[in-house]
């Protein structure tokens, strides 16, 4: 083994890099992702803010509540959607669901649309199913945000005072979600974390992803940046599962009784026909 000499001098001691302590306001730039314009440095990234991140109970009070969270003064249309999706024997179904133009205030009424899409292909990939139901909430956002007004929730005093409270204690929170001057919100509920994680996370220039997650999570960036340049402020929030959160239980419902039909039916191994009967059957019930 060839001998190397040993150094003439002596190294003094390396200078100790200290971490800077880490504060509140970094935490969350970590957890946010929230373009300002599709011309920043951050134009690879999903063009939204994402992973709404809060002690559970501001997450849940937020959730079940939202119909009633004054919008701002600038906005004057607002559309909000609950997703989900499920899977049964390889079959995914995935549900959106949202209050009929001039119903968004009335967290008590009965005039819920939904719409219900089967996953194309057989699958085992729930998360890939969850990411399809957001991609489809985002098509149908871009087709009737104009449409949803948001004047029944501006500014209402009684809403203001019953969030006061949660402002006072979540506002770093619960603040920066509404920190935008366009004219046009969505907001778009999941209860999938993982889903949320990989929106939060995705880069276009480096999409490592399993490939259904990237087929759809594609799809999700160039539909963002779609709806930033039509004037829209794009969020996706975290929404408890299985909870009373009428928005959320009924997407699971359409969900899963759309997947166990499908797996019923066979779906994947029925002619183009047969599926295009298939999906006319469930849009009629």
């Amino acid at each position: 083994m060839p001998q190397y000499p040993k150094p003439s001098g002596q190294l003094g001691p390396l200078p100790i890099r200290r971490k800077r302590r880490a504060t509140s306001d970094d935490d969350e730039r970590k957890k946010i992702v929230k373009l300002s314009s599709p011309e920043s440095d951050h134009a690879s990234k999903i063009q939204a803010f994402a992973k709404f991140k809060a002690p559970a109970d501001a997450r849940f009070f937020f959730a079940s509540n939202f119909a009633a969270f004054p919008a701002r003064t600038n906005v004057n249309s607002r559309v909000t959607f609950w997703t989900d999706g499920s899977l049964r024997k390889r079959c995914g179904g995935a549900a959106v669901v949202w209050r009929d133009t001039g119903h968004a205030a009335n967290e008590t009424g009965t005039q819920w649309a939904t719409l219900e899409k089967c996953y194309p292909i057989p699958t085992e990939n729930i998360n890939a199913v969850e990411l399809f139901a957001i991609v489809e909430a985002m098509k149908k956002a871009l087709e009737i945000v104009d449409e949803a007004s948001a004047n029944a929730l501006s500014h209402q005093e009684a809403n203001v005072l019953m969030f006061e409270d949660v402002m006072k204690r979540y506002s770093h929170q619960l603040t920066k979600s509404q920190a935008h001057k366009l004219s046009k919100e969505v907001f778009i509920f999941t209860d999938s974390t993982n889903a949320l994680n990989m929106i939060s996370n995705f880069d276009i220039r480096h999409p490592r992803r399993e490939p259904l997650q990237r087929e759809q999570l594609i799809s999700i960036y160039h539909l963002s940046r779609q709806m930033r340049k039509s004037g829209i402020h794009l969020e996706f929030q975290w929404s408890k599962g299985h909870s009373s959160i009428p928005g959320n239980k009924l997407a699971d419902q359409r969900a899963g009784i759309l997947s166990t039909q499908m797996s019923k039916r066979g779906y994947h191994s029925l002619s183009p026909s047969a599926k295009e009967d298939f999906v006319r059957s469930i849009h009629g019930r």
